[in-house]
Protein backbone atom coordinates (compact mmCIF):
# COMPACT_ATOMS: atom_id res chain seq x y z
CA UNK A 1 0.00 0.00 0.00
CA UNK A 2 2.13 2.91 -1.54
CA UNK A 3 0.67 6.37 -2.16
CA UNK A 4 -1.85 8.54 -0.01
CA UNK A 5 -3.07 7.46 3.60
CA UNK A 6 -6.91 6.91 3.74
CA UNK A 7 -8.90 10.12 4.24
CA UNK A 8 -10.61 8.78 7.38
CA UNK A 9 -12.65 11.49 10.03
CA UNK A 10 -11.20 14.23 7.87
CA UNK A 11 -7.98 13.80 8.05
CA UNK A 12 -4.65 11.99 6.11
CA UNK A 13 -3.75 8.88 8.53
CA UNK A 14 -0.42 7.68 8.83
CA UNK A 15 -0.70 4.39 6.51
CA UNK A 16 -0.13 1.20 8.29
CA UNK A 17 0.23 -2.28 6.96
CA UNK A 18 -1.59 -5.57 9.19
CA UNK A 19 -2.49 -8.70 8.50
CA UNK A 20 -5.73 -9.68 10.14
CA UNK A 21 -7.33 -13.13 10.55
CA UNK A 22 -9.82 -14.15 8.12
CA UNK A 23 -12.35 -14.65 11.19
CA UNK A 24 -12.06 -11.04 12.54
CA UNK A 25 -11.82 -9.90 8.76
CA UNK A 26 -15.29 -10.97 8.57
CA UNK A 27 -16.44 -9.54 12.36
CA UNK A 28 -15.06 -6.24 10.72
CA UNK A 29 -16.59 -6.20 7.97
CA UNK A 30 -20.22 -7.50 9.44
CA UNK A 31 -19.72 -4.53 11.86
CA UNK A 32 -18.72 -1.98 8.95
CA UNK A 33 -22.08 -3.54 6.74
CA UNK A 34 -24.29 -2.72 10.26
CA UNK A 35 -22.89 0.43 10.74
CA UNK A 36 -23.04 1.68 7.29
CA UNK A 37 -19.34 2.56 7.30
CA UNK A 38 -16.30 1.95 5.78
CA UNK A 39 -14.06 -0.66 6.69
CA UNK A 40 -11.27 1.77 7.92
CA UNK A 41 -13.39 3.40 9.81
CA UNK A 42 -14.70 0.28 11.58
CA UNK A 43 -11.28 -1.01 11.94
CA UNK A 44 -10.65 2.79 13.67
CA UNK A 45 -13.89 2.27 15.98
CA UNK A 46 -13.03 -1.24 16.96
CA UNK A 47 -9.27 0.10 18.04
CA UNK A 48 -10.41 2.96 19.35
CA UNK A 49 -13.17 0.59 21.68
CA UNK A 50 -10.56 -1.77 22.46
CA UNK A 51 -8.12 1.03 23.81
CA UNK A 52 -10.65 2.84 26.28
CA UNK A 53 -12.27 -0.24 27.86
CA UNK A 54 -8.59 -0.80 29.11
CA UNK A 55 -8.55 2.04 30.43
CA UNK A 56 -8.88 2.78 34.34
CA UNK A 57 -11.85 3.96 35.37
CA UNK A 58 -11.36 7.31 37.95
CA UNK A 59 -12.75 5.91 41.49
CA UNK A 60 -15.58 7.39 42.98
CA UNK A 61 -14.63 8.93 46.13
CA UNK A 62 -16.76 6.25 48.19
CA UNK A 63 -14.73 3.63 46.55
CA UNK A 64 -11.51 5.56 47.69
CA UNK A 65 -12.65 5.21 51.11
CA UNK A 66 -13.86 8.63 51.84
CA UNK A 67 -17.47 8.94 52.23
CA UNK A 68 -18.97 12.48 51.58
CA UNK A 69 -15.83 14.19 52.05
CA UNK A 70 -12.86 14.97 49.42
CA UNK A 71 -9.82 14.04 51.38
CA UNK A 72 -8.81 11.31 54.10
CA UNK A 73 -7.72 14.56 56.32
CA UNK A 74 -11.60 15.61 55.90
CA UNK A 75 -12.70 12.02 57.04
CA UNK A 76 -10.19 11.65 60.08
CA UNK A 77 -11.16 15.26 61.20
CA UNK A 78 -14.68 13.99 61.55
CA UNK A 79 -14.30 10.96 63.58
CA UNK A 80 -11.91 12.87 65.94
CA UNK A 81 -15.03 15.24 66.35
CA UNK A 82 -17.32 12.22 66.71
CA UNK A 83 -15.29 10.74 68.70
CA UNK A 84 -15.19 14.12 71.00
CA UNK A 85 -18.66 14.23 70.98
CA UNK A 86 -19.21 10.43 72.12
CA UNK A 87 -16.91 10.84 75.58
CA UNK A 88 -18.77 14.25 76.02
CA UNK A 89 -21.79 12.25 75.69
CA UNK A 90 -20.95 9.21 78.23
CA UNK A 91 -19.73 11.77 80.91
CA UNK A 92 -22.44 12.13 83.71
CA UNK A 93 -24.93 15.51 83.42
CA UNK A 94 -23.68 18.09 85.74
CA UNK A 95 -27.61 18.50 85.68
CA UNK A 96 -30.14 17.78 88.44
CA UNK A 97 -31.83 14.28 87.66
CA UNK A 98 -35.24 14.60 86.25
CA UNK A 99 -38.09 12.20 86.22
CA UNK A 100 -37.25 11.27 82.59
CA UNK A 101 -33.74 9.62 83.59
CA UNK A 102 -35.45 7.17 86.06
CA UNK A 103 -33.96 9.17 89.29
CA UNK A 104 -36.92 9.37 91.53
Amino acid sequence: MEGKSPNIRGRRRKLRSVEIPSNIERDIERFAQQEHITHDEAVLRLIETGLSARKPVPKTIFEQGLGLFGSPEDSALLDEVVSIAYEERRRPSKIASTPFDGAR
